[in-house]
């Protein structure tokens, strides 16, 4: 089977590759907009690399595709870009159809739901997007709809929660920097104490997606949502973060709580995934607090360097 992943060297894409390489009758071709940049990382070796300018003109090579798995999107709220990443999401499933691509993953996010529902939504629930990226993404979901919706290609949308967790790096949320404050031996400070995140380490995102292509492509329903078990709320998240560093010889660091009303309810209802998969996260948040403590420590080892 033929995959080829777009936006080839950002934070998801790095982990399936990873991942990916250790499966058998696999093709990857990693679609990158800076591709030399990535040729030189080792997780990159032995994989078929191409630019954006190289996808779009080279029509033999999208007809040789089984499947595609769409990761490139601006990840910030800035209208300009998203609105240029809505156009390159729209060209790449114009041109998938077009030669004949069997299914299309998009990878969307839980944003899409808003965070303000009081009960977990499933797949079927209304969009509710609160800003602008959780508008553009969901308008992703409309573009596929929309184009593959009548023709023989088969598609989903993977409606991804929080990633989180070292991959070719580790984001700057609310997780990283409890647990960079836990090591520094820093006070946590916990802003509000109702908001209720929804984390999934994306090991667990990049092999659910992975066992998602063993499946027969005909057979997905057009949205599966991917996320936790369970929720974190912030006030638990840093007690986490707080015995983690204790676990590596750093002083108990004093969690302050500043209450306001801020609330978050962000999450998911998962069980249509999890019951399709006949899988469920491996990895607890306890686990992936762990790996981003040690991707930290190496990191400031290593001086500040991006990679573990």
């Amino acid at each position: 089977m033929k995959v080829l992943i777009t936006g080839g060297s950002g934070y998801f894409a790095w982990e399936l590759v990873r991942q990916m390489k250790q499966k058998d009758g696999l093709e990857i071709i990693a679609v990158s907009g800076d591709p030399i940049k990535i040729m030189t990382d080792s997780n990159y070796k032995g994989i078929w690399i191409v630019s954006n300018d190289e996808m779009w003109s080279n029509d033999n090579l999208m007809r040789s595709v089984d499947v595609i798995i769409h990761t490139a999107f601006c990840r910030r709220s800035n209208g300009e870009q998203l609105m240029k990443s809505l156009q390159f999401t729209r060209k790449l499933f114009e041109k998938a159809v077009c030669c004949g691509v069997s299914a299309i993953i998009n990878s969307s996010s839980q944003s899409v739901f808003g965070a303000e529902k009081k009960s977990l939504p499933a797949e079927e629930e209304l969009f509710a997007p609160g800003y602008l990226y959780a508008l553009a993404k969901a308008s992703s979901e409309l573009l596929l709809e929309t184009i593959a919706g009548k023709s023989t290609t088969a598609y989903t949308n993977i409606r991804l929660a929080s990633l989180i967790g070292p991959s070719k790096n580790v984001p700057v949320n609310v997780l990283y920097k409890f647990v960079e404050n836990a090591l520094d031996e820093k006070e946590i400070i916990v802003q509000g104490g109702k908001q209720n995140f929804s984390f999934l380490d994306v090991r667990d995102a990049a092999d659910a997606v992975i066992r998602l292509l063993a499946l027969p492509f005909m057979e997905w329903k057009t949205a599966y949502n991917l996320g936790p078990q369970r929720q974190t709320n912030i006030s638990e998240l840093a007690k986490i973060a707080g015995s983690y560093a204790v676990q590596c010889g750093r002083a108990a660091g004093k969690v302050r709580l500043r209450e306001d009303d801020t609330e978050l309810n962000a999450g998911m209802d998962s069980r249509r995934l999890y019951k399709t998969l006949n899988w469920k996260p491996q990895f607890s948040i306890e686990d992936t607090v762990a790996a981003t403590g040690e991707y930290i420590i190496a990191k400031k080892e290593m001086g500040g360097g991006n990679k573990l």
